[in-house]
């Protein structure tokens, strides 16, 4: 009888204690989520002197059955130029590593060196994004007395166009002094054929002034960068020479010669007026 109750009381001891880790295990909280670590930070450098800040983040390895793809868990979080800034997902892709938004109207794809940035499908704010700098091995312009400089690259023309004069011209005016008429003279003198522009660059507020001169089969044209700081402007000037019936196709006075097919397919957005706005860009007053 004595050794029936010791077995019923060891019984019910198992019995508590297993009642106790059963209740226990239940209750037990899921260990914490870890936080999203950082494992890239890039920054891309796209066509109309547009960047993209981004930082890449490596999220939990998320659980699959065997043959299935793993998958994606990072994210990344990009600055637009333009003001504009996204955190992403990533989702399975081909190739590369690709980010989306819920609704995915804008996507960040980044494949190699380079990024290709949808929105709404389309290609269109950000175009021909890379890491590699373009001005990495530009030369730099600086003034020190007026605590300006500015890079531009060693070399900037082809045969069927080409500068003035090189470096571009850079000019400090003090307030009080029209800024274009000394440090854009040939545009001065033409204002009235000139167009003006109001337009910000790497954060600094520009007045432009553009000038087109054609004359006995070629193109002279100004461009005219002031902007504003330290009771002082400061003057960007550019001269480009080209043949006039270069690009759309056209090949002028170079048909039938070595230059014939750069002359048709000179296009003076791409090979000279987005490269001017780039070497503005680099402009620094402290």
């Amino acid at each position: 009888m004595k050794k029936n109750i010791i077995l019923i009381i060891f019984v019910l001891i198992i019995l508590a204690g297993a009642g106790i880790w059963y209740i226990n295990k239940g209750n037990k909280s899921p260990a914490p989520s870890q936080p999203p670590s950082l494992v890239a930070q890039a920054t891309y450098f796209c066509n109309g002197n547009k960047t993209i800040n981004a930082a890449f983040y490596k999220g939990e390895v998320k659980p699959v059955k065997p043959g299935q793809p793993p998958i994606p868990s990072g994210s990344v979080k990009l600055v637009l130029s333009d003001g504009r800034n996204f955190d992403l997902p990533q989702t399975i892709s081909a190739d590369g590593s690709r980010y989306v938004n819920g609704d995915e109207s804008f996507v960040f794809w980044s494949k190699g060196d380079g990024a290709l940035v949808l929105e709404n499908n389309v290609e269109k704010n950000y175009t021909g994004c890379t890491t590699k700098n373009p001005t990495a091995d530009w030369k730099t312009y600086q003034d020190q007395q007026n605590g300006v400089s500015f890079q531009y690259p060693e070399t900037f023309g082809a045969n069927v166009w080409r500068t003035q004069s090189w470096p571009p011209k850079l000019t400090v005016v003090p307030i009080g002094q029209d800024p274009v008429q000394v440090g854009c003279p040939d545009v001065y003198s033409d204002l009235a054929n000139s167009v003006k522009q109001y337009i910000v660059i790497n954060n600094l507020n520009y007045s432009f002034w553009r000038n087109d001169s054609p004359g006995a089969g070629s193109l002279y044209t100004g461009y005219c960068y002031v902007t504003q700081k330290n009771q002082k402007y400061y003057v960007l000037y550019f001269v480009i020479w080209s043949h006039l019936e270069c690009g759309n196709g056209s090949c002028g006075a170079y048909c039938g010669t070595q230059f014939e097919n750069e002359c048709r397919q000179l296009d003076r957005v791409k090979d000279i007026d987005q490269p001017i706005q780039l070497i503005v860009s680099t402009l620094k007053i402290k």
